[in-house]
């Protein structure tokens, strides 16, 4: 199973540190995503990663600001649907689990 989410953004900011595409992995391998709080914290990591990637636009100027909103928008629509699978599988496994576990308990009870 993946525990691992890789924010890619090709960054088309002109800034002397980082003059291509960026990318950020970001680790969810100790986070239940089947669970609010787990998804939660995701998304926290997810956002800290935008702003490594993108920076946070206090620049001031506008092109930069500018480019620097729509680096954040294509990146928070990456993670998203990174997230978004991620947290399906979760979710998957979990019932999976669940349905797994549930003819044991009914054969158990039947002894």
């Amino acid at each position: 199973m993946f525990r691992r989410l890789t924010l890619f953004v090709p960054l088309l900011i002109a800034v002397p540190v980082c003059a291509g595409p960026a990318q950020v992995t970001v680790s969810h391998a100790d986070l239940d995503l089947a669970s609010a709080a787990g998804q939660s914290t995701l998304e926290s990591r997810l956002n800290g990663a935008v702003r490594q990637v993108c920076g946070v636009s206090n620049e001031p100027s506008l092109k930069l600001r500018m480019a620097m909103a729509k680096c954040s928008s294509d990146a928070r629509a990456a993670a998203k649907a990174q997230m978004q699978v991620a947290v399906a599988r979760a979710e998957a496994a979990t019932q999976f689990a669940a349905a797994s576990s549930a003819p044991r308990a009914q054969a158990s009870a039947l002894r």
